[in-house]
């Protein structure tokens, strides 16, 4: 039986923090009808303008206009407003319905951060980890990335994680200080958390390992999709590590993982089969089938 991978956890792919999970364009609100909105907009009220940019932003409420989005934006950050801030950042990051420029929206996030909005601080603090429109910094990246975690944004506890967990210049590697933000933004919900979680448990950074714990994170952002958390439990799945041995499980996992690009998954997979019976296959394919008709008929929902 195939073994040489049995060991191998897969914790997080470096590109992982250029995601900007939560923290770039925020969910459309109103605080009143279209019309009230568009009323005090007129007068120049800063959170009706960023209200009605949202709201074109989204088409909630209007048709979706991007470049009525981008004026309401500008005027309401103009004056302050610092979601407005953020979110006119976010457009200058990402090139929507206006030309990408990276200083701009490092600009806008700033002020935005520099206000206190937890969007902001975790975006200028990912903008300055890459030394995107502003010099690489990682420790004040780190900095920004706490002051937006303590205020419970679950993307900034994920960037907070990661970066303990991968470290960069200025910033050491560090197993037990990543777990608290890691498990905070696993228990969010977050798929990418879930898994590093698995790994922190597996490999016992707050002192003690706990496969049981391992299992029930990898198992969570498996069932949530994340390609990464399919690999580790069907890795475990070929040396019953945790749990009880089952090619069959192994064949569904490593399938989905190596389906998303995983290619752990797919060299492990390739190899895995050949010591597989034609009945493992079989019930293997079986699980397989199952899975994908369930997921289709889910409800999507919306993440």
């Amino acid at each position: 039986m195939f073994t040489k991978f049995s060991s191998k956890i897969v914790s997080a792919g470096a590109v992982i923090t250029t995601l900007i999970l939560g923290g770039a364009l925020c969910g459309a609100e109103t605080s009143g009808s279209i019309e009230k909105l568009e009323a005090a907009a007129r007068q120049g009220d800063a959170d009706a303008e960023f209200q009605l940019g949202k709201a074109y932003a989204t088409g909630a409420g209007v048709p979706m206009n991007i470049a009525k989005s981008l004026e309401l934006y500008k005027e309401a950050a103009t004056k302050g407003e610092m979601r407005a801030q953020n979110n006119l950042g976010a457009m200058y990051k990402t090139g929507n319905g206006v030309p990408r420029n990276l200083e701009e929206a490092v600009k806008w996030f700033q002020k935005s951060a520099e206000q206190g909005n937890p969007a902001g601080e975790d975006n200028l603090g990912e903008m300055l980890l890459k030394g995107k429109g502003a010099a690489k910094d990682a420790k004040l990246a780190l900095a920004w990335f706490k002051k937006a975690a303590d205020q419970g944004l679950t993307s900034a506890e994920l960037h907070l994680g990661q970066l303990y967990y991968f470290g960069d210049d200025g910033v050491p590697k560090d197993y037990k200080l990543a777990m608290p933000p890691i498990l905070k933004a696993a228990n969010s919900g977050n798929a990418i958390a879930e898994n590093i979680a698995g790994v922190l448990c597996k490999i016992g950074a707050d002192g003690k390992p706990d496969l049981k714990e391992a299992v029930r994170w990898y198992r969570a952002a498996a069932e949530a999709g994340d390609a990464k958390g399919q690999f580790n439990l069907g890795a475990l799945y070929t040396t019953g590590d945790g749990v009880e041995r089952s090619p069959a499980k192994a064949y569904l996992w490593l399938n989905l993982s190596s389906a998303q690009g995983e290619t752990l998954a797919e060299n492990m997979l390739n190899d895995y089969k050949h010591g597989m019976t034609t009945t493992e296959i079989v019930e293997g394919e079986r699980l397989l089938r199952d899975y994908q008709t369930k997921a289709t008929a889910r409800p999507n929902p919306g993440k």
